[in-house]
């Protein structure tokens, strides 16, 4: 953490992907009128408290090692299976578990529970399908080639004296 909150622990509410911040519950907090301009009409100004984004690329935020309760760096690494990846603190070597939250998406829930509209969703099948097949060959020889176009022949090479 960053500021007047540092060294204190919360739970992320927010990820922004997009712009590689989160949101904090409680912490980072500036004070914000809650409707502009109300003062003029006789009314008393209604302030709120609203999280502000901390950047993890500035690292404002950390991870927390269940080990200790202490800050740490993460990296990802196979499990013993090696069918999944999990997060392992680099000071004490303990795994730091995912939240189930972090699977939630704006389209669905869970992905298990994720259901295809088949009149607006591509199936997963067809989406899977290898259907391009790359060649060692420039654009135009591939549409000439598909078209059926026979190459020129080489040209001889001309001399100037």
């Amino acid at each position: 953490m960053v500021g007047k909150d540092k060294g204190r622990q919360g739970t992320v509410m927010t990820v922004s992907r997009d712009t590689n911040e989160v949101f904090v519950e409680g912490l980072h907090c500036k004070l914000e009128a809650e409707m502009e301009g109300v003062k003029k009409h006789g009314i008393d100004e209604v302030l709120k408290w609203t999280e502000q984004p901390l950047s993890v690329e500035k690292e404002q935020v950390k991870l927390v090692d269940p080990n200790d309760n202490e800050p740490c760096e993460a990296k990802w690494v196979l499990n013993d299976a090696g069918d999944e990846y999990i997060r392992i603190s680099l000071r004490s070597g303990f795994e730091i578990p995912v939240p189930s939250q972090a699977k939630v998406t704006y389209e669905y829930l869970l992905p298990e529970k994720y259901i295809e509209v088949e009149e607006k969703d591509t199936p997963a099948a067809v989406v899977l399908e290898r259907t391009y097949i790359p060649k060692l060959a420039s654009f135009e020889d591939e549409i000439c080639e598909e078209v059926g176009i026979k190459p020129p022949p080489p040209r001889k090479p001309t001399y100037w004296y």
